[in-house]
């Protein structure tokens, strides 16, 4: 068939372009999904990392929040520096597919390597974890016992294993933001993550130790006493608290343990749209 001269305007030029997408994803989907996956996977770890960042801080005590303990991109997708006890390393996955759990062992297995070549006396602190969105405990752990590399001494394996555990975090930004309305009381939740998140994209160029202390004074500023209420007055917010307008919701308390009382919701149809 022969081509269009290149000079000549075709009428239904944008209707052919969504055709040959139609096709290419349909030909070539693993290709066709490549780029948004991706962009998938990273925005899940950053939300992970703004997550365990601000467990953190409002675990900490007071002389101790300025001290920073959650790190991307060193070592692994996630570092955890527990006081001078203990370090965690964390492969964030979107999903625990019995490939993505293998990879993830792999990795984990290199660094552990290289912890006891370099480091003998901080890899007996080390801990490894396996952390997904999406799959199930089961499966993580299955992998985890079948998984046996090639030429290593089956004491060394059993050893690294009893230090890899496993997780899942299905909505972080969900958790996120209750932690930020209901303990941190801050009224602009959904605007301090998409703000955050935008620093983490920053600092992939610029490093991401800096952004991590801009997390912590941030948290800092936000934080303020909240009084304890009974469960049976969990409901809609008090005055000062965020309100529909604002795009969060609340419903009744759903963990005790964590201390949060009130659910903190993302108003799906409220959210930024692009055109």
């Amino acid at each position: 068939m022969p081509l269009a001269d290149p000079g000549t305007a075709l009428p239904n030029l944008s209707e052919q372009v969504r055709r040959l997408e139609r096709a290419w994803t349909r030909e070539h989907p693993r290709r066709a999904a490549g780029a948004l996956n991706a962009l998938s996977g990273f925005r899940y770890q950053f939300l992970v990392v703004l997550l365990e960042t601000v467990r953190q801080w409002i675990a900490f005590p007071r002389p101790d929040k300025a001290r920073i303990g959650v790190f991307t991109e060193r070592l692994s997708d996630l570092l955890h520096i527990e006081k001078e006890r203990a370090v965690t390393i964390t492969q964030i996955k979107k999903t625990a597919s019995p490939s993505e759990v293998r990879s993830a062992l792999e990795e984990l297995w290199l660094i552990h390597g290289l912890a006891l070549q370099e480091v003998p006396d901080l890899a007996g602190k080390m801990r490894y974890r396996i952390l997904a969105s999406r799959g199930t405990l089961a499966v993580i752990e299955r992998e985890r016992a079948k998984w046996a590399p090639e030429g290593v001494p089956a004491a060394s394996l059993a050893e690294f294993k009893s230090r890899v555990t496993a997780a899942l975090e299905t909505d972080p930004e969900d958790e996120l933001l209750a932690l930020l309305v209901n303990d941190l009381r801050a009224s602009d939740p959904l605007a301090r993550v998409y703000g955050w998140l935008g620093k983490l994209q920053d600092a992939a160029e610029h490093g991401f130790e800096a952004a991590a202390r801009r997390f912590g004074t941030t948290s800092s500023a936000l934080r303020q006493p909240i009084p304890s209420r009974p469960e049976s007055t969990c409901g809609p917010p008090r005055t000062g608290r965020p309100t529909k307008s604002s795009g969060v919701s609340f419903s009744p308390a759903f963990s005790r343990r964590s201390g949060i009382f009130e659910r903190a919701t993302l108003r799906r149809a409220m959210r930024p749209t692009t055109t």
